[in-house]
């Protein structure tokens, strides 16, 4: 039996097997705000990670509402950061893409993303983002992690393991 056979028939293999298009079909987005959120994360990112889950939820409707997803992001491995951690508002609409990074110290502070900024910091480096959220697609995890740890031994300030990002039928996207 193939290990691909072997696997539950809900994530990438089965897609595999099925002979799934490879185009994603993530849905459309404005951008995306990744939040520094170390540490597991349940299927449900707003409730179960270890950010406060009414703040959570405050911010995510700020940013659905202006056409961005959440994402919370780590680093690769099981680093625990010292210090503030990141943020990230990622413009993706063409001809207008930017970035725009910060920190925060208290889950309270990302209510203060200036999510309808003007202003934005160039990023030195490409920004990788690996889908390693094995709690919403044990794929994501098992085929994810090592793309992840693989990408920061080259280019390590600039991979995070991100939570699902949806259209990744052939897992890690």
């Amino acid at each position: 039996m193939s290990q691909a056979s072997a696997a539950p028939l809900r994530c990438s293999y089965a897609a595999d097997e099925r002979g799934d298009p490879l185009a994603a079909t993530a849905a459309p987005a404005n951008g995306f705000l990744l939040i520094e959120s170390p540490g597991a994360w349940g299927h449900d990112i707003l409730s179960q990670s270890r950010l406060d889950p009414e703040i959570a939820a405050l911010v995510a409707a700020r940013a659905v509402g202006l056409s961005y997803r959440l994402i919370l992001i780590k680093r690769p491995g099981r680093v625990r950061p010292h210090g503030p951690r990141r943020w990230v508002l990622v413009d993706s609409a063409p001809g207008a893409e930017r970035m725009t990074w910060g920190a925060y110290d208290a889950d309270s502070d990302l209510l203060e993303i200036p999510l309808e900024h003007t202003e934005h910091e160039e990023a030195p480096t490409p920004l990788y983002l690996v889908c390693t959220h094995g709690r919403h697609d044990a794929c994501c995890a098992k085929r994810g992690r090592p793309v992840a740890a693989t990408l920061s031994e080259r280019r390590p300030e600039s991979v995070w393991e991100c939570s699902h990002i949806g259209g990744d039928r052939f897992a890690p996207n």
